[in-house]
């Protein structure tokens, strides 16, 4: 039986029928009660076809039986859940989270989407651009209950949102993550949410350890010599493909970053909490990178941010579309380009050393585990030691 379907349910013996009808990811019952003569509805709290009529049934039973008041107490009509509003008002409340707000918004959109209430508008160009939700919009997913939250709406949001699987995986992840913690939610009571972030969960991105391939040397030096054309996407190359930089770090660089010490100038990338730049690489949150002449030579030709644009929006905002836009040029089928180059650069450096904790280094991580499996492959094979070149006798 499809979830669109409607179907007829009846007890003979006190001459009640009902229907019993799929909506927002669970069958409900719909009645009219002899006695009032007014039209009821219930959820009957299952996704099941065959659970949802042997509850129909029991439940109209019940209504012959004890009466509509006896029928609501066993099916708790009236669904007093929190509201997706209530939810939102006590996370912000009791959270401590950094990236609060940002998991609000992720609800927001997944509950948005899923339910319908605000669909997805064509992507335009110019100032007006944004798909963001209208004031209108929130205040109705806000009134959402929670009972909502089940494995039927995350299906129907990655069916509505219309975007990458990386960006749908984050926005269910940062949804999920409102809940991760029991304490904070013992003076709300929720439903049982387990459905919902599971279903969640398994929307993640499956990513594989092996899945980086070095980009061809022919299509690196395309890159480099297509670079020097424009000194803004010149200096974010030099970057990302030598440096292993992210395009949040390059999108904060200053001139004033690269620091002289005695092994030569050096790019020093730390957290400045005074201009709110955070690092979540790394467990002592900096690293420093001593640079090549010419390195140093090409990056400090900037007034002061290496991206000379006014805000860190725009300066982000031209690392994730000015930027990759031009290296989708050369390596169409990769979604992060930019992190592509950041893995080429581990890479590289992981062939020319061998020092997986010098790797580790360049690309700020906090265990080697997490640069061997993520972002620095070798290229070439693994050879037999020579102590095991001559066949045992």
């Amino acid at each position: 039986m499809t979830e669109q379907a409607t179907f007829k349910v009846r007890v003979d013996k006190y001459g009640l029928k009902g229907a019993v009808f799929w909506r927002l990811g669970s069958w409900w019952l719909r009645f009219t009660d002899r006695t009032t003569q007014k039209m009821h509805r219930v959820t009957l709290r299952t996704s099941e076809a065959k659970i949802a009529k042997q509850k129909a049934i029991s439940y109209l039973t019940i209504n012959g039986e004890q009466g509509l008041a006896k029928l609501k107490e066993a099916a708790q009509m009236r669904d007093s859940s929190p509201t997706i509003g209530q939810i939102i008002e006590n996370y912000r409340a009791k959270s401590k989270c950094e990236t609060a707000e940002k998991n609000i918004n992720c609800l927001l959109r997944v509950v948005g989407r899923g339910t319908g209430l605000a669909p997805r508008r064509p992507h335009r160009s110019g100032p007006n651009r944004s798909d963001r939700m209208t004031d209108a919009e929130k205040f109705k997913v806000m009134a959402v209950r929670s009972t909502e939250l089940n494995a039927a709406l995350v299906r129907k949001y990655k069916e509505a949102c219309g975007t990458a699987d990386y960006s749908i995986g984050s926005a269910l992840a940062g949804a999920k993550a409102i809940f991760a913690k029991a304490d904070e939610w013992l003076d709300l009571k929720l439903p049982d949410l387990s459905e919902f972030k599971r279903a969640s969960k398994d929307a993640k991105q499956k990513y594989d350890p092996n899945s980086f391939q070095h980009i061809p040397k022919e299509v690196l030096a395309a890159m480099e010599q297509d670079s020097r054309m424009d000194q803004v996407i010149r200096r974010a190359f030099i970057c990302c493909r030598y440096l292993g930089m992210t395009p949040k770090e390059v999108s904060y660089a200053r001139k004033g970053w690269i620091e002289n010490r005695t092994a030569g100038q050096t790019m020093c990338i730390r957290e400045r909490r005074d201009q709110e730049f955070t690092l979540k690489t790394g467990g002592a949150r900096e690293r420093d990178i001593t640079l090549a002449p010419w390195m140093a030579e090409e990056l400090m030709t900037a007034d002061d941010y290496l991206i000379p644009l006014r805000t860190e929006f725009l300066r982000y905002n031209f690392m994730l579309r000015v930027f990759n836009t031009w290296l989708r040029k050369y390596i169409p089928d990769r979604t992060g380009a930019a992190y592509e180059l950041r893995k080429q650069a581990g890479s590289d450096w992981l062939e020319a050393t061998g020092q997986i904790s010098q790797v580790q280094k360049l690309l700020g991580h906090s265990s080697p585990t997490t640069t061997a499996r993520w972002y620095a492959t070798w290229q070439k094979a693994v050879t037999v030691p020579a102590i095991f070149q001559e066949r045992p006798l």
